[in-house]
């Protein structure tokens, strides 16, 4: 059996969207031996892992909500020289030393493009523009040089693919969408017994959101949004449920009474199905794993047009956008959900449909397994 080699800088229990794709994807990944070079997130909690993992503690400095790892080289080169293939995340520390030992010892390397935002990885710094300039120069720099030494690219949409192409890019490349799990992401037939069960009231109206709590998911517009609603609607009981973790600043700025912050959790699932409505105010997302959750538990949505939600989210039809930074539309969006339950439920209806027919994550698995086992075909091929 071939041994399959993951590395990536973010894994789980950070529940972001790299540690939602290894979590759902590695467990149905076939004719592999798997093993996860990844930083220890546990931080002293008793999680559990179901695959092999070989796991490097995080430094004690924080960018935004992220724990950069230094790995260490000797293990991860060790790691590297006894894999056939290896697949990566991240392009942090343990992406570049491992991307560079992958080709250094001709192993086969695919990277999963997670996101292309590069410039807000720089930003996250806090620090001066010609700073934030400098490292935004490097960062492209080595997203160039790992892609460009890559067998293989895969994307999560075509968007991202034409943004790599833009800088000059040239490895193969192929679209691998997100998907959910929609077996078990599934609408709730009594939100108001469980709403009960989280500690709410049965007539709470909930919007809610899902995800990091960081500066790129633009959390403050929708809190300012949230403060316009809560007075405009003084009969009805609006409350906002933030499903997260992160940024320590951050929460602190939009933490009050009304405002539920979870933490980071596990089971999502239970969240979800207290939302009457889900916004997400990204000003950046690649697929956006939360919202294609949040639609599969027929709850409507409302986000922002950026990345590939431009593509499976339809205004009007499966769910509303709102332009990003702008309160006012996001504040003119939500009233109208919240004053007209028929079009909710059209959206809820239509979202679910959606991502049953199209973004699984069983269409996703089958197709990554299709493409794993075809490369390992071809180094079958070139082995006789």
């Amino acid at each position: 059996m071939k041994k399959l080699l993951i590395i990536t800088d973010t894994y789980l229990p950070r529940y972001d969207g790299v540690g939602r794709f290894l979590s759902e994807t590695l467990k149905k990944i076939h004719n592999f031996d798997i093993e996860i070079i990844a930083p220890d997130y546990r931080f002293g909690t008793n999680f559990k892992y179901e695959q092999k993992v070989t796991l490097f503690k995080p430094m004690n400095l924080s960018i935004s909500d992220y724990h950069p790892v230094i790995p260490n080289l000797k293990i991860l080169k060790k790691k590297i020289k006894e894999a056939d293939l290896v697949f990566s995340h991240t392009l942090g520390l343990i992406g570049i030393f491992g991307s560079y030992y992958a080709k250094k010892h001709n192993k086969v390397l695919i990277s999963f493009v997670h996101s292309v935002d590069w410039e807000l990885i720089s930003k996250a710094l806090n620090t001066n523009n010609f700073i934030q300039k400098i490292v935004l120069k490097i960062i492209i720099f080595i997203a160039k040089w790992i892609y460009n030494k890559c067998n293989l690219i895969l994307v999560p949409s075509k968007e991202t693919e034409n943004i790599l192409v833009k800088q000059n890019i040239n490895t193969p490349k192929r679209i691998l969408h997100l998907g959910t799990n929609t077996n078990e992401f599934i609408p709730n037939k009594n939100i108001k017994k469980q709403k009960i069960k989280m500690k709410y009231d049965k007539n709470d109206f909930i919007i809610g959101y899902c995800g990091r709590i960081s500066y790129e998911k633009d959390l403050l517009t929708l809190f300012e949004a949230y403060k316009d609603i809560k007075d405009s609607y003084p009969d009805h009981s609006i409350k906002l449920l933030i499903v997260g973790g992160g940024d320590k600043q951050l929460i602190e700025k939009i933490k009050q009474k009304d405002i539920f912050i979870t933490g980071f959790v596990n089971n999502v699932i239970d969240y979800y199905q207290i939302m009457d409505i889900f916004v997400l105010p990204s000003l950046t997302e690649t697929s956006s794993i939360s919202t294609m959750e949040a639609m599969s538990c027929e709850i409507p949505v409302i986000t922002t047009r950026v990345g590939f939600l431009n593509t499976y989210i339809k205004d009007g039809e499966n769910g509303l956008h709102f332009k990003t930074k702008d309160k006012f539309e996001l504040i003119e969006k939500l009233r109208l959900l919240i004053e007209d339950e028929k079009y909710r439920k059209k959206l809820s209806k239509n979202g679910r449909k959606t991502i049953v027919e199209s973004y699984s994550w069983k269409e996703t698995t089958s197709k990554l397994n299709r493409i794993l086992n075809t490369i390992i075909q071809n180094i079958h091929e070139k082995a006789k």
